[in-house]
């Protein structure tokens, strides 16, 4: 997450609509920043903010006539498995599981999605369904949630951690990678 482009964006953006009384910012943040918990630390810092910022921008919308939209997109189908950077596991066992692929949303129907939120005016579009739905349940029960996500993180990590590498192979790797 470039959570400064978003600021920066926005900044620059914003005083040029409000001055035309026009316009429609949409900020790209990820569905980690509105489901914070231990499972999803490493992006939750940046996430965060990018996705609440557009938020409180939101709010001034209606005297402003700026509309303001932030994407908090879950599973797509792009090549971020394939192409990240893995530390001391080997990068097809750190990819998308069989099961993630399955829920993972199409490019073109993301677009979709976005543009079709951007439309209705949503604050915050969320996406695919089955994000949508864990993000409306924290929501309402973010501890609940939590405890029932952690069954499945800590299987996931348990996974991931039986493929570590030797020391051998992790510097094997990390010359094939870059």
């Amino acid at each position: 997450m470039d959570l400064f482009g978003v600021i920066y964006g926005t900044l620059a953006a914003y005083p040029i609509m409000t001055r035309q009384g026009f316009g429609h910012i949409v900020n790209t943040s990820s569905s980690a920043g509105l489901l914070r918990g231990p499972f999803n630390a490493p992006t939750t810092p940046a996430s965060t903010p990018s996705s609440g910022c557009p938020c409180r921008c939101a709010s001034k919308r209606p005297i402003w006539g700026v509309k303001v939209s932030v994407v908090c997109p879950g599973f797509v189908r792009t090549s971020i498995y394939q192409t990240a950077v893995t530390v001391n596991i080997p990068q097809d066992k750190a990819s998308a599981s069989a099961r993630l692929a399955a829920m993972m949303m199409e490019p073109p129907r993301a677009a979709q999605v976005i543009l079709d939120g951007v439309e209705k005016n949503q604050a915050v579009i969320v996406f695919p369904a089955s994000i949508r739905w864990v993000w409306r349940a924290y929501r309402i029960a973010p501890a609940l949630i939590s405890r029932l996500l952690a069954p499945l993180l800590r299987k996931r990590i348990r996974e991931l951690r039986s493929y570590r590498l030797t020391s051998d192979e992790a510097k094997k790797a990390a010359e094939g990678q870059s």
